[in-house]
């Protein structure tokens, strides 16, 4: 045994190895104090050990290398293995396996490291295996790296390595497992024991909104529902990979039951990853050029890391792939921003960059502001020109404007050839018009756009350059033809892209001059007069573009000799080249994921959109009913560099409801609506009214803020989520925000276990919100905003099950002339009319405050009456009616003021 916390050590056991031999060899000597950390290879026959005092231990075979169990702490079993340690799938199908043959194993006791080694019996038939455990000294993990060390003689490559490959866990002992789909979500053990659920599940990295490779678990000592005279401890482990902040290995990883019962049989751990191999190679099966080499995309680094929260593993994650930084990071302000020329490809880039290095700032205080608008020319049904009267005048607050629908037949149809767009509701500048139109009314424009997935029967494809054809262009599978994808069983299949081809980055260049890509930057040489619009040779306007399915794809093994046999690994590459090269138009994306980030503003994905639609779709984690819940914490890497927002086609999960509503403010993602119901709104304007303004004023703040925590009481049925922000003289807050902190209170219901939202009290501020509410507080008080049943102890009226949108912003001005923090606003935008007690400004004596109703356009509309003295006894509160009128006229807000 081997302990690195003795200072003598006996005699120590270890072997190496040449391909084809194994031998054993004797180390002594004195082994100095670095770690608890443990290797064991004299205990038994059998079996060897690595361990880190207290906090882990894995026990793997000596005979052929397989992995017995992994514990956390002394004595939470978290695997138990039975099969292989791993296995190679080829292109073709053949598939090898670890095995005892030519097995070896070393321990190098300088780095801490156990080596694995098998070796083929015949060099033809596959590559030498290498998988290192490497513990980490003063760390709670270890790290395994899996390596392909020699290729096979013949062509082709293994598209598939599966390590760990038998990893087995016990469901009656797991309390939750925590997978990273936008914006996190937890299982808990009713899922696995669902019927529902009994094909277990897979989900690619990236890929269906997975954002990282990580997954992390939570297992008891004692199965669930132990008696309570049971001792029962809690062990924690997660699982990652280490790549670096710009290499994306493509995975594919899940849970399948073993056995018809779930509780008794057990569910197997899948860890796939897809190995790819070396330019400059042929991946065929022919003489056309030399044999394909493995390239660093064989070698995996997966992190085993024990005893922490899913928050702290998600920053464990993002800070040892170099995408955050455990200190603040200076930012860099000369940086060149969106818009103003193309980015320049980087290697080793490091953290991932702040927003206020994307955007300048006047854009990005815009776009912070911004509520979300899809605007489907199919839903508002009418014609372009119609927009201007039937559809703008009801947009509560300026926004980001989405354009999505308006091609050539409709959606999923005719891409890339967006325009003209679908003449059933008008000409190419028509549509600009009506762009320009909302862009004049302070929105911002974002067309819809995808790169990955072409109509065969559009120009674009249909007829080619001489000397393309349909295959050059296009991914290729396994027998090396175009993939074809069906997403509407209405339309024919179109093909998947080949992004790195030059022709199909040529065409997205054309599009995007097409469509006035990156306007209003500074130089919007795109503004040019209607009255100069051509059919032939229109431009659009665009703010931002948006690209469906560059954030959501799965990675393909992609054959096409472009991507000179690079595989699945250039497949996705190519994707990341093609948003770095197109980043300076101001890229949205479906979904997205860690590497992604670095080159766009926004990703719009989240799992809400499958607890509301799980009863009539398909989503990778069924219907609500079987035991998951949303558990956000993508803001914790995505914070501090890009948007986040709903799906840009779920209206149904968008902001039309109170349960919505406050789900996105908790993951930190944009409040959204459709604005081609808008029209229909009807009673529920005040409603859209109130998300609008609860965008604008209170979640504007935490743009650029990444998140801290996510904590959920299940006692209280209460969550917090905490966005945090540290400033420095290099990186200003983005709006004069004197919180450095934001918590988002919420009532939320557990989903899948009959648990419904119940109003929630938080005595501390003097609020209350109704079931499924929410309010959000700045830590120095700068801004308040939700929706409550009592406001500052003041018990609110509430016939009918009614609610108040109250936001009450006390770093606003008044007049609009003024100082900054010279008033203190309130929005009462929904709810009867109703006393409020406000807190007097800082600067005012409780005996010389004004409140003065404001109307829509800025203007004064009357001071109305007040008292004093209520909230508490010393008078530090200012009591008004916040009515809906004054004088017949609609109010927007009330401004507190100095007399």
């Amino acid at each position: 045994t081997q302990t690195m916390m003795a200072s003598v050590v006996g005699l120590v056991v270890a072997a190496f190895s040449i391909c084809g031999t194994a031998a054993s060899s004797v180390e002594d000597g004195t082994v100095p104090v670095q770690d608890t950390i443990t290797f064991d290879n004299t205990s038994s026959d059998t079996t060897m050990s690595l361990s880190a005092a207290g906090g882990w231990r894995v026990n793997i075979t000596k005979d052929d290398g397989s992995i017995v169990g992994i514990w956390a702490g002394s004595d939470v079993e978290i695997f138990l293995a039975t099969g292989p340690s791993w296995t190679l799938t080829a292109l073709d199908g053949e598939r090898l396996s670890s095995g005892s043959n030519n097995f070896s194993y070393s321990w190098d006791s300088t780095g801490s490291t156990l080596t694995l080694k098998w070796c083929p019996d015949d060099a033809t038939l596959g590559p030498t295996v290498e998988i290192a455990l490497v513990a980490t000294a003063g760390g709670r993990w270890f790290d395994t790296v899996f390596k392909l060390v020699s290729p096979p003689d013949k062509r082709g490559w293994w598209d598939g390595v599966e390590w760990p490959a038998s990893l087995e866990f016990n469901v009656s002992q797991l309390n939750a497992l925590w997978y990273p789909m936008l914006p996190g979500v937890e299982l808990s053990q009713q899922w696995f024991t669902n019927p529902l659920n009994a094909n277990g599940q897979m989900i690619p990295y990236p890929g269906s909104g997975t954002f990282a490779e990580l997954m992390h678990f939570n297992f008891s000592s004692a199965p669930a529902g132990a008696s309570s005279a049971t001792t029962t401890t809690t062990g924690a482990m997660s699982i990652s990979t280490v790549s670096g902040p710009d290499l994306t290995v493509p995975h594919y990883l899940g849970f399948v039951p073993l056995g018809k019962d779930p509780l008794r049989d057990g569910w197997g751990f899948k860890h796939k990853a897809l190995a790819n191999i070396t330019s400059g190679c042929d991946p065929r099966d022919s003489d056309q050029g030399p044999p394909c080499a493995f390239a660093d995309a064989g070698t995996v680094r997966t992190r085993w890391a024990f005893g922490g929260s899913p928050t702290a593993d998600v920053t464990l994650y993002a800070v040892s792939n170099g995408l955050i930084s455990q200190t603040a990071a200076v930012i860099n302000r000369a940086a060149v921003p969106i818009g103003a020329t193309p980015l320049t490809p980087t290697v080793g880039a490091g953290v991932l960059p702040p927003l206020s290095t994307k955007l300048p700032p006047a854009r990005l205080q815009q776009l912070g502001r911004a509520p979300f608008y899809k605007l489907d020319a199919k839903e508002a049904g009418m014609h372009f020109t119609a927009y201007e009267t039937n559809i703008y005048p009801h947009l509560p607050e300026p926004g980001l404007v989405h354009f999505v629908g308006f091609e050539h037949i409709g959606f999923d149809n005719w891409y890339p050839d967006f325009l003209p767009p679908n003449p059933v509701y008008g000409t190419g500048c028509e549509l600009r018009a009506a762009i320009v139109a909302v862009r004049d009314r302070g929105h911002f424009a974002m067309p819809y756009t995808n790169p990955t997935w072409w109509d065969m029967r559009a120009p674009t494809l249909a007829v080619l350059p001489p000397g393309l054809t349909l295959r050059d262009v296009t991914a290729w599978n396994s027998s090396f033809q175009t993939i074809f994808e069906v997403y509407n069983p209405l339309n024919p299949a179109g093909a998947a892209m080949e992004l790195a081809h030059p022709y199909v980055r040529h065409r997205w260049e054309q599009l995007m001059a097409q469509l006035g890509a990156g306007a209003g930057t500074g130089t919007d040489a795109h503004d040019i007069t209607d009255a100069a619009c051509n059919e032939s040779t229109v431009q659009l306007v665009s703010d931002f573009i948006f690209e469906d399915q560059l954030g959501a794809r799965r990675a393909y093994a992609d054959t096409n000799v472009v991507e000179a046999g690079r595989g699945a690994l250039g497949y996705q590459q190519s994707m990341l080249d093609h948003a770095r090269n197109f980043s300076w138009v101001g890229l949205g994306t479906e979904q997205g994921f860690d590497k992604l980030a670095r080159h766009v503003y926004g990703f719009f994905g989240h799992a809400l959109e499958m607890e509301v639609n799980s009863q009539t779709k398909p989503y990778p984690f069924g219907h609500v009913s079987s035991g998951w819940t949303l558990h956000p914490l993508s803001q914790i890497i995505f914070g501090k560099t890009l948007t986040y927002q709903i799906h840009n086609l779920a209206d149904e999960a968008f902001a039309t409801s109170l349960n919505n509503t406050c789900w996105a403010l908790a993951s930190g993602a944009r409040l959204s609506m459709s604005a081609a119901s808008a029209p229909q709104w009807g009673s529920k304007a005040p409603w859209y009214r109130s998300v609008a303004v609860m965008q604008r004023v209170v979640a504007s703040r935490w743009t650029g803020f990444a998140q801290v925590s996510f904590d959920r009481d299940p006692t209280s049925a209460v969550s917090e989520t905490v966005l945090e922000s540290t400033w420095s003289a290099d990186s200003p807050p983005i709006f004069n925000e004197s919180s450095t902190r934001y918590h988002i209170t919420a009532s939320w219901a557990a989903f899948g276990t009959g648990n419904v939202p119940v109003p929630v009290s938080l005595p501390a501020s003097g609020f209350a919100v109704p079931a499924g509410g929410c309010a959000a507080v700045g830590s120095e008080g700068d801004v308040v905003g939700g929706w409550f049943t009592m406001y500052n102890n003041r018990t609110l009226p509430t016939p009918a099950g009614t609610f108040h949108a109250i936001v009450e912003d006390r770093a606003c001005r008044f007049p609009m002339s003024a100082a900054a923090n010279s008033a203190v606003c309130v929005y009462h935008t929904m709810g009867p009319d109703t006393e409020l007690d406000i807190k007097v400004p800082e600067r005012c004596s409780p005996g010389n405050i004004v409140v003065t109703a404001i109307n829509g356009s800025g203007g004064v509309i009357a001071i109305v009456p007040t008292t004093h003295g209520g909230g508490e006894p010393d008078g530090g509160f200012v009591t008004f009616n916040a009515s809906g009128s004054v004088h017949d006229i609609a109010v927007d807000h009330f401004a507190l003021h100095c007399a």
